[in-house]
Formats: structure tokens, C-alpha cells, sequence
């Protein structure tokens, strides 16, 4: 699952470049869901180029929480990000998280422990993750497992207060 804007700078053409490598075994297997509104005739048309737009669903925004349960990998593959809530989002979900290396890509993910983090435009080194998580159910499930208990640790809104709220009292103190 890609999302929710579909927007260069999203990189969603980033992730069909790594798809169109896919052995067509893996590919035969796979289908990719973008949800998001904006321009999707460049994307519609990037995939029928690659001839593989049966593996592509496209569809307007909607409560991700919906669909989370279906999908095994969300791909963050943006060129330009701060700290996407939806990486956080996902992991919370339970789906095995790879993103670009953008700001906040460390802070989110441990590569190869919580999640994968991949070269910002490197759709060659994209389509390697993607092939091991889809050739290793064992490690994408292992991985989005980490990944979600790394969340519920650092990133709930529960967390997420305490340390503001821990670094206003550290602040308060010193001054």
C-alpha cells in the first residue's frame, strides 16, 4: 500500500520502477494499492509503459485503518519527508514498513530490525527489499513485529506526551 497523496514528491514512481524489476514469479503474486487523491494519470501511465498495471489498484482516500489488515508492506518511498505519521501509523498496524531515507527515516526505523530504509530514489535497492520480504514471510513478519512493538514503545500518544512533557520539565529546571 502506497498513500494518502499522490504527488511527485511522493516518490510512488520510485516504487513502480522497483516493481517493474520483480522477477514476474514474485510479480505474479503481488498487487499494489495507492490511495491517495492528485494526479495519477503519470503514475497510470508509468505502469502501462512498464506493462504492469494489472498489479496496481488505484483509489481515492479513505481511513487507511481500514485496509492496514489487508496489506504486508507499506512502502514510504518519498523524496522529500519529515516524520510520516503513517510509517508510525503502519508499524502500529502490524505491516512490515520500508521508507526512503529522508529526514526522520532514522528516528523512525531501525534498519533491518524494525523496518528497512532504502536510498532515497534507488528503486534498484527498493526492489531488493521488496523481493526478500516477499520471497521471507517469515522475516517481513518478524520485522513488522519488531516494528510494531518498537511503536507502541516510542512513538504512542501516551509516549508521546510524557516526553514533551518531560522535556518542558528539563527545560523548567535549568532555567
Amino acid at each position: 500500500m502506497n498513500s494518502p497523496s499522490l504527488q511527485l514528491r511522493k516518490g510512488h514512481d520510485v516504487l513502480i520502477n522497483a516493481i517493474s524489476l520483480l522477477p514476474d514469479n514474485i510479480k505474479s503474486n503481488l498487487h499494489v494499492l495507492f490511495l491517495g487523491d492528485g494526479k495519477r494519470d503519470f503514475l497510470i501511465d508509468l505502469v502501462e509503459e512498464k506493462k504492469i498495471g494489472h498489479l496496481f489498484t488505484f483509489l481515492p482516500f479513505q481511513d487507511p485503518s481500514k485496509i492496514y489488515p489487508l496489506i504486508d508492506i507499506k512502502v514510504l518511498p518519498s523524496r522529500k519527508e519529515g516524520f510520516p505519521l503513517v510509517a508510525i501509523e503502519a508499524m502500529l498496524m502490524g505491516c512490515c514498513v520500508i521508507r526512503s531515507n529522508t529526514e526522520g527515516a532514522t528516528e523512525q526505523i531501525i534498519n533491518n530490525e524494525t523496518g528497512f530504509i532504502f536510498e532515497n530514489e534507488n528503486y534498484s535497492e527498493l526492489s531488493n527489499i521488496l523481493l526478500n520480504l516477499i520471497e521471507n514471510k517469515e522475516l517481513r513478519n518478524r520485522i513488522a513485529k519488531a516494528g510494531q512493538t518498537y511503536a507502541l514503545k516510542n512513538f504512542t500518544s501516551d509516549v508521546m506526551v510524557n516526553k514533551t512533557l518531560s522535556m518542558y520539565q528539563k527545560v523548567l529546571r535549568e532555567n
